[in-house]
């Protein structure tokens, strides 16, 4: 037969479990919606440097560059971009290609700089789209790019 006493023995254990239980769930909603924010974050980031390199390259297809390597490259790139349009899931087929895009773009579009002996180097024009959408605390440049 259980002891009557045995609940009121025992409060401090169950009290330390509810604690333990309450802080364990508070934890994971506020690590989901971090991990959410970090996310929608870092994403707005690649994809506002991918439409900068979209705009750039458009500019280099519509303007009177004579270079025919440069516009074969800008061609490339729009090439690449285009069927990310209809991958925009979060899937991870769909980050695959998009993170396999971005090193394709960031190459191509390096290759581009040097061609054109363009002032502005790849870094920069990295930094500029980053210093528009903001960085993330704490976060390192390379291993995110």
């Amino acid at each position: 037969m259980d002891d009557p006493f045995e609940r009121v023995l025992s409060l401090e254990q169950q009290f330390y479990q509810d604690g333990y239980n309450e802080g364990y769930q508070k934890g994971v909603e506020t690590h989901f919606k971090e991990g959410k924010e970090y996310g929608v974050q870092t994403g707005f980031q690649k994809f506002v440097f991918l439409g900068f390199i979209q705009g750039f390259t458009k500019n280099i297809l519509a303007s009177d560059q004579e270079n025919v390597k440069v516009k074969e490259n800008a061609l490339q790139i729009q090439s690449i971009l285009e069927p990310l349009q209809d991958h925009t899931s979060n899937s991870d087929a769909d980050h695959e290609l998009l993170e396999s895009a971005f090193k394709k773009c960031r190459n191509k579009l390096r290759v581009i700089c040097n061609q054109m002996q363009h002032k502005t180097s790849l870094s920069q024009m990295e930094n500029l789209c980053l210093d528009i959408t903001g960085k993330i605390p704490g976060e390192i440049l390379e291993d995110t790019w």
